[in-house]
C-alpha cells in the first residue's frame, strides 16, 4: 500500500515520464535527410535544342485553326512526352499564325541528346494520325531539326537574343511550365467534352478538339488574369511594366 507522503512524488514522477514521452515523440530522432532538387540541365556537348514543327492549311480570307494546335499537343506529342520525360530536359510549344511563308504553325521545341531527338522523331515520323493529316491536306508539311548536328546547344540558344542574357538563360524553365499547364489544360478539358471520347473519325475528331479549343479559349479570357498575369505581376514585386492596349489586352 502506499503511503500518502510518497503519493505526491509517485505522480510527479508518472507525469514527468509522461511530458518527456510526449516531447520525445513529436521530435524526430535524426533530422530528415535532404532532398535535393534535379541539378538544371547543363549545356554538353551531347545536347542541344530541338524542334518539330506542324504547318497547317490556312486557307485565304479564313481565321487560324488553332484547335489544330489541341489535337497535335494532345494526341501526337504528348504520348512522346510521357515516354521521353526522363530523357527531356526542357521542352515547350510555339504557336503563331501570321500572313508569311510560315503561316499557321504549332511548334514542338525540346532540350535532349542527340540520340534522343532521333528517337522522337522516328516516333513522330510514323505517326499514323499525323501521316492522316498530312494526307488529308489538313497538316501541309512538318519539318524536323537537323539531328545529324548540334546546331544549338546552349540553354540560351532558343530565347529571343534581343532580351539579356540572363533572361534567355532563364526564359525556358518559366515557359516549360506555361507550356505544361496549357497542355494539362487541354487534357483536363477533353477528358470532359462528350464524356471524354475522343471520336475516330477524323472530321468528328477535328471538330471535338474544336470544342477543346473554344472552352480552353474561354477560359484563359475568363481567369488568364488573375491566375497567371497577376500572379506573374506578383512574382516581380507587382513592377508596372508597358504593354499594347486593344479591346483585350494580349501580352
Amino acid at each position: 500500500m502506499i503511503t500518502s507522503t510518497r503519493c505526491p512524488l509517485i505522480v510527479l514522477a508518472l507525469l514527468g515520464v509522461v511530458v518527456f514521452s510526449g516531447c520525445v515523440a513529436g521530435i524526430p530522432l535524426s533530422p530528415a535527410p535532404l532532398v535535393k532538387p534535379p541539378p538544371a540541365p547543363a549545356s554538353n556537348a551531347d545536347s542541344g535544342w530541338w524542334a518539330a514543327r506542324f504547318q497547317f492549311d490556312w486557307p485565304q480570307g479564313a481565321d487560324p485553326a488553332w484547335h489544330l494546335d489541341a489535337l497535335i499537343a494532345h494526341q501526337v506529342v504528348a504520348p512522346v512526352l510521357k515516354a521521353f520525360d526522363a530523357e527531356i530536359s526542357l521542352w515547350r510549344f510555339h504557336r503563331r499564325a501570321m500572313r508569311d511563308k510560315t503561316g499557321h504553325q504549332f511548334s514542338f521545341i525540346f532540350y535532349s541528346e542527340q540520340a534522343t531527338a532521333k528517337a522522337i522523331f522516328g516516333i513522330l515520323r510514323s505517326d499514323r494520325l499525323l501521316s492522316r493529316l498530312e494526307q488529308d491536306g489538313v497538316v501541309n508539311r512538318v519539318a524536323y531539326s537537323d539531328t545529324d548536328h548540334i546546331g544549338k546547344p546552349r540553354i540560351a540558344d532558343t530565347a529571343d537574343q534581343n532580351w539579356s542574357e540572363p533572361v534567355q538563360r532563364a526564359w525556358p524553365h518559366f515557359i516549360m511550365g506555361a507550356s505544361r499547364m496549357w497542355l494539362e489544360l487541354v487534357e483536363d478539358i477533353a477528358s470532359r467534352t462528350d464524356g471524354g471520347q475522343v471520336p475516330d473519325d477524323l472530321a468528328e475528331r477535328l471538330g471535338f478538339f474544336q470544342k477543346v479549343d473554344e472552352e480552353l479559349t474561354r477560359t484563359w479570357q475568363d481567369e488568364g488574369r488573375h491566375a497567371l498575369l497577376h500572379h506573374l505581376n506578383a512574382l516581380f514585386g507587382y513592377g508596372p511594366l508597358v504593354v499594347y492596349e486593344k479591346r483585350y489586352l494580349q501580352f
